[in-house]
């Protein structure tokens, strides 16, 4: 994603808006920050756009939090959901059991012959 001073000014503002929101609490906001998985910002006049894996906690119980977001931003935001992010297959699921992979037939690592 190609940054650009106005791209890098509403992301401040949206790391700005949810410090706010943590009562200035940093790991809270990075933590909620990082879980909505935003993969791309796009900035065109008055509307951003946000791509996210995450919509629903952008959005909030009742839009309350996309609605603040707005009025913080003083723009009009667009949401668009990350049908498929990468992220999901990278990152083991705790409901995965581990013997799923077992058809994947991992060689067996060979044995250290070597004597000193």
């Amino acid at each position: 994603m190609p940054t650009t001073p106005e791209i890098r000014e509403v992301a401040a503002l949206i790391g700005q808006f949810y410090l706010r929101k943590h009562e200035g609490d940093y790991v809270a906001a990075e933590k909620a920050i990082v879980d909505l998985r935003i993969s791309d910002l796009t900035v065109e006049g008055d509307k951003v756009t946000i791509v996210t894996a995450r919509p629903g906690m952008l959005i909030g119980r009742r839009g309350t939090n996309i609605d603040e977001l707005t009025a913080f931003l003083n723009k009009k935001v667009h949401i668009i959901e990350d049908v498929d992010p990468l992220i999901e297959y990278l990152i083991p699921q705790p409901e995965e059991p581990i013997d799923e992979y077992d058809y994947l037939d991992w060689p067996t690592p060979p044995e250290d012959n070597c004597t000193n």
